[in-house]
């Protein structure tokens, strides 16, 4: 048999529900308290985990600074690497230089044979030999003209000097011989001074 729905009345007289939890936390006793004032005795594996964790850190801080090692040293190795190449790229540079000298040289070279191949008054080699010839004895002509000029030049100083050498011996005894007339003329002249008073006085 089916029971009928409660009516309102029916927990009218039904003891109270029980008061739910207060949301209040209650205060810890000063023994459980884990401020630092009172701080609680750490246990040996929880001293234990934490100098684990302190190997960790100083093994991965290792780690870093051995990958940060190996990068310079990889470095050093690749400037080290750079420096030889420049040393093989100035050789090359100075290699390059030295044959772009000589191929200028023998551009120059070949500029001047094909011009004295169309030249129409080239004589061949005989004709050089002879050019080369003149040159020689012009410039031995020059040479003995300056020698020539040269000489002139040291005569006419040396003459010069050989003048004023005479002049200056002339007018030396020029002034001698003047001041030995104006002494034997100043002699003779008391001479004959006194000769005359003494006449007189006899």
């Amino acid at each position: 048999m089916d029971s009928e729905p409660d009516s309102p009345t029916d927990h009218l007289f039904d003891s109270p529900p029980p008061h739910p939890p207060s949301s209040k936390t209650s205060k810890p006793s000063p023994a459980t308290d884990p401020s630092p004032t009172n701080p609680q005795p750490r246990s040996a594996s929880t001293r234990y985990s934490d100098a684990e964790a302190r190997d960790a850190s100083l093994k991965t801080e290792l780690q870093s600074l051995r990958r940060v090692n190996a990068t310079l040293d990889a470095l050093i190795a690749s400037l080290r690497t750079a420096k030889g190449n420049m040393s093989t790229l100035s050789g090359t540079l100075a290699s390059s230089t030295t044959l772009l000298d000589s191929y200028s040289r023998i551009l120059s070279l070949t500029e001047h044979h094909n011009r004295l191949i169309l030249d129409p008054r080239w004589d061949g080699a005989s004709g050089d030999v002879a050019e080369m010839e003149r040159e020689e004895e012009a410039k031995l002509e020059r040479e003995r003209e300056r020698s020539r000029i040269e000489q002139r030049r040291r005569e006419e100083e040396e003459r010069r000097r050989e003048e004023a050498e005479q002049r200056r011996l002339v007018g030396a005894s020029s002034r001698g011989r003047g001041a030995s007339g104006i002494g034997r003329g100043g002699i003779s002249s008391g001479i004959g001074r006194g000769v005359r008073g003494r006449g007189r006085a006899a």
